[in-house]
C-alpha cells in the first residue's frame, strides 16, 4: 500500500527524521560515556585488587 504524500509533508518527515537522527547520535555519545566511566572504575577495581594480592605476597614472604 502506498501512501501519497504532498511536499510539505515530505519536508516535515525529512526534519522529523534528522531530529530522530541527532537524538539518536546524542543517546550514542551519552552511552559511550557511561561505558568508559563503567570501564575506568572497573579497572581501578582490578587494579586495586592486584595490588592488594601484590602486597599480601610481600607481607607473606617477608
Amino acid at each position: 500500500m502506498k501512501i501519497k504524500i504532498n511536499q510539505k509533508q515530505k519536508k516535515d518527515l525529512l526534519e522529523l527524521e534528522k531530529w530522530f537522527d541527532l537524538e539518536l547520535v546524542k543517546l550514542r555519545k551519552r552511552q559511550l560515556e557511561i561505558l568508559k566511566k563503567y570501564d575506568k572504575r572497573k579497572s581501578l577495581l582490578l587494579q586495586s585488587k592486584v595490588l592488594k594480592n601484590i602486597t599480601d605476597l610481600k607481607d607473606y614472604y617477608a
